[in-house]
């Protein structure tokens, strides 16, 4: 994967783990945030920012980072999104963002000719708004969309509905410190 990582991939998109965490970084003034990610040597980090777009998808948002890690024979993908706070109205554009990556890996992993055998993903935040709120919980109860948004926050997995059938990916909530700095091990 390395070898063909270099040949087609521009490498300002793209970085490899030389045995250093990968640092994710948040630089949106009010959001400031910083995260670190420890995996296997071998492994890759994009950074999908805006200029990752395809113009003709109809889902033109994105996750912020995407580690490709091989593990053994399997390419196991991880997706991050870097939010402040989680709130119900941001939690449906996450999950939109996290589609939108999800499709886009796809892309990645396309041109480098492998098979992507699973796909999990990370929502790294400081403020739960969503759960911890007590208007949000009220609220979630009497609103059938809101409720349907809050139950997702609460489960492990997110479901992505295709036309060819369900996509099912395991999805991590991880809590960063007041300063919005953490760290994980894949």
């Amino acid at each position: 994967m390395i070898g063909r990582l270099d040949e087609l991939i521009d490498e300002k998109y793209e970085c490899k783990n030389n045995g250093a965490p990968f640092v994710l970084m948040e630089k949106a003034a009010k959001g400031r945030m910083q995260f670190s990610v420890s995996c296997n040597s071998g492994s890759v980090l994009f950074k999908l920012d805006k200029s990752w777009t395809m113009g003709w998808l109809k889902n033109q948002k994105c996750a912020d980072y995407a580690v490709f890690e091989l593990n053994g024979s399997k390419l196991v993908v991880h997706i991050f999104e870097l939010k402040k706070t989680i709130n119900s109205g941001n939690w449906k554009k996450i999950k939109e963002q996290f589609m939108g990556a999800y499709l886009r890996i796809g892309a990645i992993a396309g041109v480098l000719e492998e098979s992507v055998s699973e796909v999990r993903l990370y929502s790294c935040y400081v403020d739960d708004s969503l759960t911890e709120n007590i208007i949000a919980k009220r609220t979630a109860l009497s609103n059938p969309e809101i409720r349907k948004d809050f139950n997702s926050w609460e489960v492990p997995n997110i479901i992505f509905n295709y036309s060819a059938g369900d996509v099912t990916c395991t999805h991590t909530r991880i809590l960063l410190d007041a300063c919005g700095v953490g760290s994980y091990q894949l």
